[in-house]
Order: structure tokens, then sequence, then C-alpha cells
């Protein structure tokens, strides 16, 4: 069975934002841009066969750096359905004690959605909003094979490619806005963390490393302790006669 992801790809690496006007604009140009490449990239797939709308793209989205605030608005939205259910339950509710119970309820509720809002205003100052990655669909799997085998050369591959090679200028015609962008094959939408699309490659080694060196502290700290007990409790063995 044929899925979604199975007909697109995600881009990374895009260009500054400050190389292009607006949103709008990056979509046109990196749609005309793709659509070229794939146009240009040998036949793959024998199956599919030739045709023109495997370099024909159906749809462009972005995951941009603002989907952070995606988390808080969550919350927000959340926290004013329970205060609407404690408010509804206080109505249905004669019982005077309850009555002030959920009075404070509903207060606390308010107060934590007063300083989601100030969370989500700061966030709004302190973020810039611009694209940092692009989920790519295409009318065909070969046009996606097409566009992933085109974006697989490595650095030095690209390097070769540029100073030793007679087909420097279809290979340089490859960088949008002169940037190598990074194109692989797309996951289900359901699956991605989108409010982590900004995180750089090293905070995310930096974070794998401390995560790992965590774990092993831990483990040897579990061994040592294990180490220790057993030794303890040979003495303590020893000692009763």
């Amino acid at each position: 069975m044929l899925l979604t992801e199975d007909f697109a790809v995600v881009v990374t690496d895009l260009p500054d934002y400050r190389d292009y006007g607006s949103v709008k604009e990056l979509k046109a140009l990196l749609w005309n841009h793709l659509e070229r490449v794939i146009s240009e990239e040998p036949h793959i797939k024998q199956q599919f066969g030739e045709s023109e709308k495997h370099s024909h793209i159906v749809n462009i989205h972005f995951g941009m750096k603002s989907f952070g605030k995606m988390k808080i608005l969550l919350d927000i939205y959340g926290d004013m359905k329970e205060q609407m259910r404690e408010e509804a339950r206080k109505k249905l509710d004669k019982n005077e004690y309850h009555q002030s119970r959920y009075e404070l309820s509903i207060d606390k509720l308010g107060q934590k959605i007063e300083k989601n809002i100030e969370s989500y205003n700061k966030y709004e100052l302190s973020h810039l909003d611009k694209p940092v990655a692009a989920y790519v669909m295409l009318r065909s799997m070969e046009g996606r094979e097409r566009l992933i085998n085109a974006y697989k050369a490595g650095a030095f591959k690209r390097w070769c490619l540029i100073n030793c090679c007679c087909e420097e200028k279809k290979f340089k015609r490859k960088y949008f806005f002169d940037e190598w962008m990074s194109i692989k094959s797309a996951k289900s939408p359901d699956i991605i963390n989108w409010e982590n699309l900004h995180s750089t490659r090293t905070n995310r080694f930096f974070r794998i490393l401390l995560t790992t060196l965590f774990s092993t502290i831990l483990i040897v700290g579990t061994f040592v302790l294990l180490l220790f007990a057993q030794k303890y409790q040979s003495e303590f063995q020893k000692e009763i006669p």
C-alpha cells in the first residue's frame, strides 16, 4: 500500500531568510528550482516510464521556527477548557463547600493561563520566525527518487565535481541561493516533532552526548553500588556464627 510519504521529501539546510522577501516568495523560488533539478536528472526506475509529470511538485509546506510556541498555545487551550469545565461543575453543584473549592480551582487555572500568555508574548519577541525545513510533495515516486539522488553528493564529491569536472555549470545549478540543501526521504507528518525543527545539528549532538554520558554514569554507578552491596553482604555473612 502506497503512503503519502512515498511521494514526499524533507528539505533542510535552507538558505538564510534574508535572501528572499517572504515565505511565499521562497515557496515559489524553491518550487521552480526543484522542478528544474528533477527534470535535468536522468531517469531512474524503468517501471515508472518516461513522463513530464515526474518533475511536477504538488505542494510545499514549511516547518517554521515558531512551531515551538504551539506547545504554549496548546497549554493555554487545555487550561481554558478545564476552566470552563470547572465553571460548569460549579453551576450544577449546590454544595457551598464545593463552591469555594471550584472558585479556588478556577482562580488557579486563570493565573496559569495568564502566565502562559506572558510566556507566549516573550517567545514572540525573542524568536524570529523563519522556515527551517520544507515538506515537498511530488506527483510521482520517480520524481522523488530523482530529487533524492540529485542531492546525494557529499562535500568532497561536490568539490571534485565543481573543480575537476566538465559538468561544473550543470552541478552548480543544483545550489539554491549558493546553499547545498539536504534532501531526505520524508517521514509521516504525524510522527514529526515540529517544535524541535529549529534545533541545529550541534544542539542535537550535545543533547545526545549529554544523554549518553548521563546513561553511562548511571550504569557505572549502579554497577559500583552492586559490587559494594555484594562485598558488605559477604562480610556480614562471615561475621554471623
